[in-house]
């Protein structure tokens, strides 16, 4: 852990601001969908099992795959998580509720991700 905090240290301020962007997309995507499928608003006769699992596999596991490329810092991952992410994302876009904000939450991985890259100091990794 302390390797973590060190390197995180080291960072230009443009690294650091990725890193953010890219927890606080997740911590977002996770609440969006939890919100979704537990919570929902606009579903007065609630959520099937295959659409929690669909929406799951489209907007949960990306938010928590982003939220650890974020930690450890992982490029690829992130750019991986915006485009999986996107589709579904795109989907609700256009649906009048306050799902639209997963479009943000996507874009929000793509910048963490061009953040992260373009810190000088985090090439090595």
């Amino acid at each position: 852990m302390t390797s973590v905090i060190e390197f995180f240290q080291k960072m230009n301020t443009i690294g650091r601001i990725g890193i953010f962007v890219g927890i606080v997309a997740s911590v977002s995507g996770i609440i969006l969908w939890a919100i979704l499928n537990f919570f929902n608003p606009y579903s007065a006769e609630g959520i099937s099992d295959a659409t929690v699992k669909m929406t799951f596999l489209g907007l949960g596991l990306p938010a928590i795959f982003g939220f650890g490329a974020s930690v450890f810092r992982i490029k690829w991952l992130m750019y991986t998580v915006f485009i999986v992410s996107l589709p579904l994302s795109m989907y609700l876009a256009g649906t009048p509720s306050i799902f639209k904000l997963f479009l943000l939450v996507s874009v929000c991985y793509l910048v963490s991700a061009i953040l992260m890259k373009t810190d000088k100091k985090n090439k090595d990794i």
